[in-house]
């Protein structure tokens, strides 16, 4: 189209903008106009934009102008999300979640009396039993553990670093949808249980760079 100004990269889908809708629009409504661009890719990680492409053949058709713009824009890219069957154990718990422990000098709920054993603190024992008996009780406490799930890379039974990265990374989305707290475990990093969209987009952050080199992350 003779009347259009083309933008984008090489071998991706361009934007067009028709310049004579743009002088009559911008008559009665002046306003800046915005495209959508993208830039397929293979790889995980950070990705900076090429250099833009921006063509027209206006206002004859018969000559093409040209040129480049060079963005300063980078982002990153996260493994493609790819959940395997039996991969692993599913979305798992704490071995302790909701269950009491009994904890001599815990802080929780008081569940009852005990004897009494060396190392115990003094201002555990129950005074008031030994007026009675004579003999050393502990007051004993229950404390609970935390019900959080953990996205764990040591629990995986895949093989190769990219299918462990996808997994993990459905899962993350997985737990997000369903409003779940989590955390996440990988080798060199751990994420410490929480949710929301924040905590959604650090997790695939870190699986994102995860092994890459400090050349690799720039």
């Amino acid at each position: 189209n003779k009347s259009s100004i083309f933008i984008g990269w090489k071998d991706e889908d361009l934007a067009e903008v028709n310049l004579h809708q743009e002088e009559s629009s911008q008559h009665n409504n002046p306003h800046t106009q915005r495209i959508k661009l993208s830039h397929s890719t293979s790889q995980r990680g950070y990705f900076k934009a090429p250099r833009l492409s921006i063509f027209s053949r206006y206002p004859i058709g018969l000559i093409i102008s040209w040129s480049y713009a060079a963005l300063d824009i980078q982002s990153i890219v996260f493994p493609e999300p790819i959940l395997q069957k039996n991969a692993d154990n599913g979305i798992g718990k704490d071995d302790q979640a909701e269950q009491g422990k009994d904890i001599a000098n815990g802080s929780t709920d008081f569940s009852g009396i005990r004897e009494y054993q060396t190392g115990d603190s003094p201002k555990q024992i129950h005074w008031g039993t030994y007026a009675k008996t004579g003999e050393l009780h502990t007051k004993s406490f229950i404390d609970y553990a935390s019900n959080d799930l953990w996205l764990e890379w040591s629990n995986l039974k895949l093989q190769g670093v990219e299918p462990k990265l996808s997994h993990l990374s459905a899962r993350v989305l997985e737990c997000h949808q369903l409003q779940l707290i989590y955390g996440l475990k990988l080798p060199t990093t751990t994420l410490q249980p929480n949710n929301g969209e924040a905590h959604k987009i650090a997790c695939l952050t870190a699986l994102a760079l995860y092994g890459l080199d400090s050349k690799q992350r720039n």
